[in-house]
Protein backbone atom coordinates (compact mmCIF):
# COMPACT_ATOMS: atom_id res chain seq x y z
CA UNK A 1 0.00 0.00 0.00
CA UNK A 2 0.83 3.59 0.23
CA UNK A 3 4.35 4.45 2.04
CA UNK A 4 5.09 0.96 1.90
CA UNK A 5 8.30 -1.24 0.07
CA UNK A 6 7.19 -0.39 -3.53
CA UNK A 7 6.86 3.26 -2.76
CA UNK A 8 10.43 3.35 -1.45
CA UNK A 9 12.37 1.51 -3.97
CA UNK A 10 10.80 3.76 -6.57
CA UNK A 11 11.55 6.82 -4.72
CA UNK A 12 15.23 5.63 -4.30
CA UNK A 13 14.98 4.68 -8.19
CA UNK A 14 14.14 8.15 -8.89
CA UNK A 15 16.67 10.00 -7.03
CA UNK A 16 19.17 7.93 -8.10
CA UNK A 17 18.51 8.67 -11.38
CA UNK A 18 17.76 12.15 -11.12
CA UNK A 19 21.34 12.68 -9.63
CA UNK A 20 23.41 10.26 -11.73
CA UNK A 21 25.09 12.87 -13.52
CA UNK A 22 26.37 15.44 -11.17
CA UNK A 23 27.43 11.64 -8.73
CA UNK A 24 28.27 8.57 -11.33
CA UNK A 25 29.78 6.41 -8.62
CA UNK A 26 25.66 5.76 -7.70
CA UNK A 27 25.84 3.63 -10.83
CA UNK A 28 27.73 1.45 -9.31
CA UNK A 29 25.93 0.53 -6.36
CA UNK A 30 22.81 -2.19 -6.86
CA UNK A 31 20.76 -2.09 -3.44
CA UNK A 32 18.76 0.12 -2.73
CA UNK A 33 19.83 0.42 1.34
CA UNK A 34 23.32 1.30 -0.30
CA UNK A 35 21.66 4.26 -2.42
CA UNK A 36 20.22 5.72 0.63
CA UNK A 37 23.38 5.67 2.53
CA UNK A 38 25.36 7.26 -1.03
CA UNK A 39 22.27 9.89 -1.16
CA UNK A 40 22.99 11.06 2.10
CA UNK A 41 26.47 11.07 1.58
CA UNK A 42 26.29 13.14 -1.66
CA UNK A 43 24.34 15.54 0.49
CA UNK A 44 21.21 14.39 -1.99
CA UNK A 45 18.78 13.32 0.98
CA UNK A 46 19.82 14.78 4.30
CA UNK A 47 21.42 12.82 7.61
CA UNK A 48 18.20 12.95 9.22
CA UNK A 49 15.68 11.97 5.54
CA UNK A 50 17.92 8.84 4.90
CA UNK A 51 18.51 6.94 8.57
CA UNK A 52 14.82 7.14 8.61
CA UNK A 53 14.17 5.95 5.32
CA UNK A 54 17.04 3.31 5.89
CA UNK A 55 15.23 1.97 9.20
CA UNK A 56 12.17 2.27 7.13
CA UNK A 57 13.81 -0.43 4.24
CA UNK A 58 15.42 -2.31 6.84
CA UNK A 59 11.74 -3.14 8.69
CA UNK A 60 9.47 -3.06 5.51
CA UNK A 61 12.22 -5.81 3.80
CA UNK A 62 12.58 -7.62 6.57
CA UNK A 63 8.83 -8.27 7.07
CA UNK A 64 8.19 -8.55 3.21
CA UNK A 65 10.59 -11.55 2.97
CA UNK A 66 9.31 -13.07 6.03
CA UNK A 67 5.99 -13.13 4.51
CA UNK A 68 7.71 -14.60 1.03
CA UNK A 69 9.90 -17.28 2.79
CA UNK A 70 6.98 -18.92 4.82
CA UNK A 71 4.95 -18.68 1.63
CA UNK A 72 2.03 -16.56 3.13
CA UNK A 73 -0.43 -14.39 2.16
CA UNK A 74 -0.57 -11.17 4.11
CA UNK A 75 -4.15 -11.11 5.31
CA UNK A 76 -3.32 -8.08 7.04
CA UNK A 77 -1.95 -4.80 5.95
CA UNK A 78 1.80 -4.63 6.69
CA UNK A 79 0.74 -1.30 8.73
CA UNK A 80 -1.45 -3.19 10.97
CA UNK A 81 1.35 -5.63 12.18
CA UNK A 82 3.52 -3.20 14.06
CA UNK A 83 3.38 0.66 15.15
CA UNK A 84 7.05 0.56 13.72
CA UNK A 85 5.47 -0.11 10.60
CA UNK A 86 3.15 2.26 10.77
CA UNK A 87 4.95 4.91 11.35
CA UNK A 88 7.66 3.95 8.90
CA UNK A 89 5.13 3.76 6.27
CA UNK A 90 3.72 7.29 7.09
CA UNK A 91 7.26 8.68 6.71
CA UNK A 92 8.14 6.98 3.16
CA UNK A 93 4.33 8.21 2.29
CA UNK A 94 5.67 11.69 3.27
CA UNK A 95 8.57 11.53 1.28
CA UNK A 96 7.07 10.14 -1.84
CA UNK A 97 3.77 12.73 -1.81
CA UNK A 98 6.56 15.49 -1.66
CA UNK A 99 8.75 14.36 -4.14
CA UNK A 100 6.38 13.30 -6.71
CA UNK A 101 4.04 16.03 -5.67
CA UNK A 102 0.85 13.65 -5.14
CA UNK A 103 -1.14 12.93 -1.99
Amino acid sequence: GAGGLVDLEFWVQSLVLENITAHPNLALLSAHRQHLYALVHFGVLSPEVGKKMIAAWDELRTVVHSQHLADAKPIMSLAELSPTLREHQAFVKTQFSAYFGVT
